[in-house]
């Protein structure tokens, strides 16, 4: 079965991302993820982006997951962060997601939702993620592009 996931989206794309915008929605050639708000999950969400803590990520592999490629990432704090939240940040890691629906853990559907499979979902909630929701992928929508 899959999943359409909506992560916590503690902020967004920053000033020193490296965008390519020849394509709708654009893509990332370098990411600068800066943190507004957050409530401490494990995976966080930005515009047609998606990161993991490096622990997260290493679960993923450990579990085998597919569908994603693991990018660096440029992580900061907005002011308010620093004014409102003194949760210290783990390190961050992006999660380029590659996949296709139906055959990979995660992927992109062709609405831009994140297509998830019940092995990621499990995963998830294992590492303790709380902020996200959880759907099953309507049947009558294509997955794919």
């Amino acid at each position: 079965m899959l999943y359409v996931l909506e992560p916590e989206m503690p902020g967004g794309i920053d000033e020193g991302t490296d965008i390519d915008r020849r394509t709708w929605p654009p893509s990332y050639r370098s990411l600068h993820y800066e943190l507004d708000t957050w409530q401490g999950d494990p995976l966080v969400a930005g515009f047609v982006c998606l990161l993991a803590t490096r622990d997260l990520e290493a679960d993923f592999r450990e579990a085998g997951l597919t569908g994603y490629t693991p990018r660096p990432v440029i992580v900061t704090r907005s002011l308010n962060y620093i004014a409102l939240n003194k949760r210290p940040v783990p390190p961050f890691v992006w999660i380029d997601i590659t996949g296709v629906p139906g055959l990979h853990d995660i992927a992109w559907t062709s609405g831009r939702e994140i297509a998830v499979s019940e092995r990621f979902v499990d995963l998830l909630r294992r590492a303790g993620a709380e902020h996200f929701s959880v759907t099953a992928l309507d049947e009558t929508q294509s997955p794919h592009d």
